[in-house]
């Protein structure tokens, strides 16, 4: 499993670290906006998680660029709690928002409902009678 974690403060980049490592996760980190663009072009991650305290201004149109590029969930951390700034953003391309400070609990089960949802799914398979059916 490969994360993209893009802009954000060394904080947060050691707890992502401490996280995932029992998972033997690879943090891939880009210091600013561009980079994890040109990142996201170039590999294939499971995870881009933006923490966007540095790049308020610019957040909105990297969101739309990166879903132009790819369908990788993209999580937004951010100290800013504004309904609307939330739901453009969320608009934009991100797939979730939380506010920080954000308990662990909550960054833990939220990464891992974002990894399940990009992660292949095996066909469901159901049987009535003597018919078979891959939904």
């Amino acid at each position: 499993m490969d994360i993209l974690f893009i802009a954000g403060d060394i904080t947060t980049r050691d707890l992502l670290t401490q996280m995932f490592h029992p998972r033997q996760a690879k943090i891939t980190y880009a210091p600013n906006l561009q980079q994890g663009l040109r990142l996201a072009r170039q590999a294939d991650f499971s995870l881009s998680i933006l923490d966007d305290g540095n790049f308020q201004s610019e957040t909105i149109r990297f969101c739309q660029e990166f879903r132009r590029l790819n369908g990788i969930p993209l999580l937004v951390l951010s100290a800013q709690d504004d309904p609307n700034r939330i739901a453009t953003i969320l608009d934009a391309g991100a797939d979730y928002y939380l506010v920080k400070p954000v308990p662990r609990a909550i960054l833990e089960a939220t990464i891992n409902t974002l990894l399940r949802r990009c992660q292949p799914s095996q066909p469901l398979i159901t049987s009535w009678g003597d018919h078979v059916s891959m939904l």
